[in-house]
């Protein structure tokens, strides 16, 4: 059993990498190479490519310069649909996944509030509170047909 469920995992993580992880080296790269190259002309300031490739690896620009700031998403994502992955294998139902999930909602929520809050790499902070979205679109998708069955009989 532990042997098939890592075999299942390693093929969900190769298919999500593909999924988030190539585009989203492939556009920090990308920009990379286009801000150096403007920074050359001086259309845009110099970089520091060091600091830039460290700013893709962290995969968080808070501190560390990330070529395209907006592709920290691809990485939350990434870490988001490997931990409701591991929830769903680990839990009996349904419910029990949303008592997981929301348990990790509140306490990244929570470490959110304390003020200490730490900007993790790759944002796992916020892919842990994002589980819950996961969850509720799953929910979602899983009883549309029910929803609007009632809504069109009512």
């Amino acid at each position: 059993m532990v042997l098939y469920l890592k075999k299942i995992l390693k093929e969900f993580i190769k298919k999500k990498a593909k999924s988030y992880l190539i585009p989203y080296l492939a556009l920090n790269i990308g920009c990379l190479i286009l801000r150096t190259i403007l920074g050359l002309f001086n259309v845009l300031p110099k970089i520091n490519i060091l600091e830039s490739l460290l700013g893709i690896i962290y995969g968080n620009d808070i501190f560390l310069d990330m070529p395209s700031g907006p592709s920290w998403f691809l990485l939350t994502l990434f870490i988001s649909e490997i931990i409701y992955f591991l929830i769903k294998k680990y839990s009996k139902n349904d419910q029990e996944v949303g008592i997981k999930v929301s348990i990790l909602t509140i306490i990244a929520y929570l470490d959110y509030l304390s003020g200490y809050s730490v900007d993790y790499p790759w944002n796992f902070n916020t892919a842990l509170m994002s589980t819950i979205f996961l969850f509720l679109g799953n929910m979602l998708a899983k009883n549309l047909n029910k929803i609007l069955f009632n809504i069109k009989s009512a």
